[in-house]
């Protein structure tokens, strides 16, 4: 593999920046948004030629290629502009009735939980939180404090792959198979764990996952997926009606629904491939490897001023290429809006129940005088 430099030339950062948050906005490689430039080029050139006659072929030959990237039927897939948009297709299709339940973890985003909120509200059922304890020691201790929660009502699971405010990957193999076996759907939200895991959507076997592709696998904006169960196909309500089919497309396939909702460029879709590609000369190994030790070098390095610990353990079945570590009493906006606006660094600080953390990405164009101006600044920023 190459070296850090050499990827990150990819990358079109000013070079004063310290880029840290890749899990919040993660930005393309110039090959692939030279890659969606020239499908857009495409597009401007000729709209009857490209919206008539070529664009059914060319989300098909996309549609492919991340399908043999997720391990999981082309026809299993549909494209969606990101997560959100995912996650509210689930909840407008998901049948629930007044007393139903919908259970989520207390580690899901926000966005995920104002959408639950919703519509349960709307349709009268319930929606109930799990609390995970913590630290968490074991797979058996988040599974027990999910099925502890469950009641007869209990219709959806929703859980993410990999949380965002905690940085943490969660079991969803065991999880979804104790859920399968007390006959509750699963619902996945899983932006961050497309190319930081092995994302494997047959074995899984889950009911819904959705993710947006700009995050780790590098592409580009405005490029998502929902993954549908075949059982569930039948059920899909789009967000926004239009004709409902691709020109010239028959029969009706239930992703047309998703993808023809009127006028809009899809060549954020279109790229997923180069997007693909690119990770895929780097090494997928390579850059979970790079990703993970980047990981666990700002354990080793911060810990110490964050004064708090990680809330698992420090292994790769729970970390990926993202750490969120406790830093106790600070104010987040104040700590970082310091770091930018005095040492131009991009890093997130959550707050989530009791704690603050700070969420550190790792990528691949990441290099260790990031985290040694990280680390530098930090002495200078928080509390003795």
């Amino acid at each position: 593999m190459s070296s850090p430099q050499t990827w990150a030339s990819h990358w079109s950062f000013p070079p004063e920046v310290i880029y840290l948050n890749h899990g919040s906005f993660g930005p393309s490689p110039r090959v692939v948004q030279e890659a969606r430039q020239a499908w857009t080029t495409r597009l401007e050139t000729q709209p009857c030629l490209f919206f008539l006659r070529g664009l059914v072929e060319a989300l098909n030959e996309a549609r492919q290629a991340l399908a043999n990237f997720l391990n999981c039927a082309a026809d299993d897939l549909g494209f969606v502009d990101n997560a959100t948009t995912g996650m509210n297709v689930v909840a407008a299709s998901f049948p629930l009735e007044e007393g139903d339940e919908v259970l989520l973890t207390d580690h899901e985003y926000g966005a995920v939980q104002r959408i639950w909120e919703h519509t349960c509200q709307e349709s009268g059922a319930i929606l109930k939180t799990a609390t995970i304890p913590l630290p968490i020691q074991s797979a058996d201790e988040v599974i027990q404090a999910l099925l502890t929660e469950i009641t007869p009502n209990t219709k959806l699971l929703v859980v993410s792959h990999v949380s965002s405010a905690t940085a943490i990957v969660f079991p969803v193999e065991k999880i979804t198979a104790a859920f399968q076996e007390k006959g509750i759907a699963v619902c996945i939200d899983g932006p961050h764990a497309v190319a930081m895991r092995d994302v494997n959507l047959s074995a899984l076997d889950c009911d819904f996952y959705t993710a947006s592709c700009h995050k780790w696998l590098c592409a580009g904006f405005g490029s998502g997926f929902l993954y549908v169960h075949p059982r569930h196909r039948d059920s899909i309500q789009p967000p926004v009606r239009s004709w409902g089919r691709m020109p010239g497309r028959e029969p009706q396939r239930w992703q047309d629904e998703l993808e023809w909702q009127g006028t809009r460029d899809p060549a954020a879709f279109l790229s997923i491939p180069t997007a693909i590609q690119f990770l895929s000369e780097i090494g997928l190994d390579a850059f979970r490897s790079h990703g993970y030790e980047g990981v666990k070098a700002a354990y080793d390095r911060l810990t110490p001023l964050c004064r708090g610990p990680l809330l698992v353990p420090m292994a790769q079945d729970w970390l990926g290429t993202m750490v969120s570590l406790p830093i106790g009493e600070v104010n987040p906006l104040g700590l970082g809006g310091d770091l930018w606006l005095k040492n131009l660094i991009e890093v997130p600080i959550f707050t989530w129940n009791d704690y603050h953390f700070l969420r550190i990405s790792w990528h691949i164009y990441n290099q260790e005088k990031h985290l040694d101006k990280l680390e530098q600044s930090l002495k200078s920023l928080l509390p003795l």
